[in-house]
């Protein structure tokens, strides 16, 4: 996994180029004893049970080799070729999702539609699906290698603000809800900072993936955010950072958690807090007050988790983060509508400019 880090920080440095000869990408073990050792190692990593990686099952990473070797590397497109060439300079397979598990680019495969059904449960009953291990191990070092690069000097946003994210009117008592404000502090990296080169922003543009979130949304349409900065984003919680209680003012929100700080930065929420019909503002006082009996629960997410969490009507907050690692969570900004994007205001507010 350290290889594979070690080569992205190469391409995003510039020092391993997509337009480079073949030989360049070739690993520096290529004379054959090594590569032999390496084979034997990765075919051990993907045993399992009477399972043997061999034939037309064998490591995609052998056959990335072979063809560098015979001088016929596969040329399909830019953000695919990135993904073969840490491939073939790390001597192992590479891909960004548990196909595995998750079959998103086999939408039949009855894993494909167990993982479906096991969403529209989960939302059905807590307003939020979690699929865990939706990354591959090796992209999930890639994509926070990718975070922690491009977080450096970006705007910080730190401002009190009402958990529905509007104005608190005069008119509300003191103690009402709709007069109530909590702090939210934060780092975004926003969608064009993410190169073409980048794993996520590979994942995020996949219309496998689109396709498979639509279907776990169960929307009969759903396209990409046309927002510039927040289409794709990455939000990164340092030490005193924290997201205030709050409703969303979107239907839905698609997340993959990145990586857990060392304490606090937990996902807290009521589901069902509210309904299109009752705002039921006695429910939010007692989450906001922190009442004993308040319908709270915290859900665990093991980096690499897809999470669905319809929002609007479920309040939810992420408790103050403590230590020296930041939490990261890419958000990926899908809408039933096409052309959407976010107003210059909370461009301002999140990203520090406008686009």
């Amino acid at each position: 996994m350290v290889t594979v880090a070690l080569v992205l920080d190469l391409v995003s440095q510039g020092r391993l180029e997509l337009n480079a000869a073949v030989g360049d990408l070739l690993p520096p073990f290529a004379d054959g004893t090594d590569v032999r050792r390496s084979r034997v190692t990765v075919r051990d990593l993907l045993r399992h049970g009477a399972y043997k990686p061999t034939g037309r099952g064998k490591p995609a990473s052998e056959y990335l080799l072979q063809a560098a070797l015979d001088g016929r590397f596969p040329r399909v497109m830019p953000r695919v070729d990135v993904a073969n060439a840490v491939s073939l300079a790390a001597a192992l397979p590479l891909s960004l999702v548990d196909l595995d598990r998750y079959p998103v680019d086999s939408p039949d495969a009855p894993a494909a539609v167990a993982a479906i059904a096991a969403a529209h449960a989960d939302l059905d009953r807590q307003g939020v699906a979690v699929l865990p291990g939706f990354l591959t191990p090796a992209a999930l070092v890639a994509m926070v290698a990718e975070a922690d690069r491009l977080a450096a000097g970006r705007h910080h946003q730190d401002l009190m603000g009402s958990p529905y994210l509007e104005i608190p009117a005069e008119h509300w008592p003191a103690d009402h809800p709709r007069r109530a404000e909590g702090r939210s502090a934060l780092t975004a990296i926003p969608y064009d900072a993410f190169g073409d080169d980048s794993p996520l922003r590979s994942l995020y543009e996949w219309d496998a993936l689109l396709e498979f979130v639509r279907r776990a949304l169960r929307r009969e349409t759903l396209h990409r955010y046309a927002d510039p900065l927040g289409a794709l984003n990455v939000a990164v919680m340092s030490d005193g950072d924290e997201l205030a209680w709050h409703f969303d003012q979107t239907d839905f929100v698609v997340s993959i958690a990145l990586q857990r700080p060392e304490t606090g930065g937990e996902f807290e929420c009521a589901p069902f807090t509210r309904t299109d019909e009752d705002e039921r503002y006695e429910v939010v006082a007692r989450c906001l007050a922190g009442a004993a009996d308040a319908p709270t629960t915290v859900l665990e997410f093991e980096p690499g988790t897809l999470m669905l969490f319809e929002g609007r009507h479920s309040l939810h907050r992420v408790t103050p983060i403590g230590g020296p690692i930041p939490r990261h969570v890419a958000l990926l900004g899908y809408d039933t509508h096409p052309g959407v994007r976010s107003t210059e205001l909370l461009q301002l507010i999140r990203y520090g400019r406008t686009a």
